[in-house]
């Protein structure tokens, strides 16, 4: 992607991130203000269509946690043995196509979990929605020692911290505080492909459903913005652009070098 049109897919990107916001006391603009960056990214923000789009996007904190991650584990990243209910979750993304899975094994039984995410989710929000989806479905039991096994540092990281930035991350965050209430629950990262028979069954079932258009959460802004806006802007660019023309001939456009074009 051109120099300039990726500046501007990344102060969009920025100026999402605090367009969800509440404004009720502040606008971040100020009063009579007509320039600034944050005026600067609502008006491209409405310009590119983005205003009113449902995006995964929020801003909050959870003091509690009733769940607990477990740092150490990043050190080994190997499963731990026991009578627990083990839990390995994963994520996939294959073309742009996101999916997402889990199974849940307990004393020599075991169950499973599997769906999509469309093609504007990002693999972060299929790995945590992996954890959510099997937590929702341990909501009956109690009184269990529960360990979820997560290839994704980053996801186990978000769910750590008391901050978060993304409506996935609150709802996971909700729904493991409400299992964890009348169970033990702890969540351990465990290393990928590296011959972990369950987290190789989790990944596989995320990656079949990579094929799947089905999308049941908001697309991630940063994959919304450069999949249908910016290579469309690129596109119409490298389309009207006179100069290259023997380039052109022999290229193409970006979509005919096997890329899936917008919409």
């Amino acid at each position: 992607m051109p120099l300039d049109l990726h500046a501007q897919c990344m102060a969009v990107q920025a100026a999402l991130q605090v367009h969800s916001w509440n404004k009720t006391k502040w606008d971040d603009i100020g009063q009579g203000q007509t320039r600034g960056h944050v005026l600067w990214g609502e008006k491209h923000i409405t310009e590119i269509g983005l205003k009113d789009v449902p995006l995964d996007l929020c801003h909050g904190t959870k003091w509690v946690k009733n769940s607990i991650v477990n740092l150490s584990s990043f050190t080994k990243g190997t499963p731990t043995e026991g009578n627990h209910v083990k839990c390995y979750t994963d994520g996939s993304q294959i073309n742009e196509a996101t999916g997402w899975g889990y199974i849940m094994y307990e004393q020599g039984i075991s169950y499973q979990g599997h769906s999509s995410l469309g093609h504007c989710s990002s693999v972060f929000q299929a790995e945590v929605t992996a954890i959510m989806e099997v937590a929702k479905a341990l909501l009956p039991i109690t009184g269990k020692e529960i360990v979820f096994f997560v290839d994704s540092q980053a996801a186990l990281y978000a769910l750590n911290a008391l901050t978060f930035q993304l409506t996935v991350v609150e709802q996971c965050m909700d729904t493991l505080n409400t299992l964890s209430k009348v169970n033990f629950a702890t969540l351990h990262w465990v290393r990928a492909h590296v011959g972990h028979e369950l987290n190789e069954k989790a990944d596989a079932l995320a990656k079949s459903r990579t094929r799947s258009i089905t999308e049941s959460i908001p697309p991630f802004p940063s994959k919304q913005l450069e999949k249908e806006l910016f290579l469309s802007k690129w596109t119409d660019r490298w389309s009207r652009t006179s100069p290259c023309q023997q380039t052109k001939y022999w290229v193409g456009t970006y979509w005919s070098l096997g890329h899936c074009p917008p919409g």
